[in-house]
């Protein structure tokens, strides 16, 4: 894929044995990201407007974990990631981040570029979908 020479981390947020809040990271790379920062004029003014998509081709390196379901990942996080909204992603390698309730602030305060998912397309095989992901099998992450 064009332009997928990027590496990014991704937190999956889940809840432990013991009903506390944990995230896994996985880092991978090859991926695409775009970021975009405009202003729209409305009743009340100018209003920033931020959005990222970011593009994970099927060849990515995801350090030999498996992509699965959000359903699949909660019963077992080992050797498996996923990507859904509340999901938090962040540009470049994070090997040293928390993986308590803390994680959010902790990426805030030490990140340059951090998104929240907010919308997932997963085009690697189903090619009902768009165009893109028929010639380009990937998984499309939408975050702001």
């Amino acid at each position: 894929m064009l332009g997928a020479d990027r590496t990014i981390t991704i937190f999956n947020r889940y809840i432990d044995a013991d009903r506390k809040e944990r995230w896994a990271g996985t880092v991978i790379k090859g991926v695409s990201w775009q970021y975009s920062h405009a202003a729209k004029t409305n009743k009340e003014g100018m209003q920033a407007s931020e959005t990222c998509t970011i593009r994970i081709p099927v060849g990515a390196d995801t350090q030999g974990k498996d992509f699965v379901s959000r359903r699949s990942f909660l019963q077992n996080q080992i050797g498996m990631w996923t990507v859904s909204p509340k999901d938090k992603i962040v540009l470049g390698e994070i090997w040293s981040a928390p993986d308590d309730d803390t994680l959010p602030t902790w990426l805030e305060k030490n990140c340059d570029a951090v998104i929240t998912v907010n919308a997932v397309s997963d085009n690697r095989g189903n090619f009902q979908g768009t165009f893109l992901g028929k010639l380009l099998p990937h998984i499309r992450i939408g975050g702001f």
